[in-house]
């Protein structure tokens, strides 16, 4: 899923990693995140068209979750 920031621009995405007890408070199964620079790289090599935004007013908790949201989806995986 999306790391946002306040105002619900991208920052990073979460990935799943190998569990380490550093003091960090994490869903389940999330280790760390993806850095934007290489999320954004990523994406251009795949032939998309991230986009930069600048400085945004910060959002209401209820918004930022709606928009976070509207950028998650949900994988299921089975034979």
């Amino acid at each position: 899923g999306p790391v946002v920031d306040a105002s619900g621009a991208v920052l990073g995405m979460l990935l799943p990693g190998a569990a380490a007890n550093n003091g960090r408070t994490l869903p389940d199964d999330v280790q760390f995140s993806l850095a934007g620079p290489v999320l954004r790289d990523t994406l251009t090599q795949l032939g998309l068209s991230p986009r930069n935004t600048s400085a945004q007013p910060n959002l209401p908790a209820e918004q930022l979750t709606d928009k976070a949201a509207q950028m998650t989806v949900l994988v299921n995986c089975w034979e």
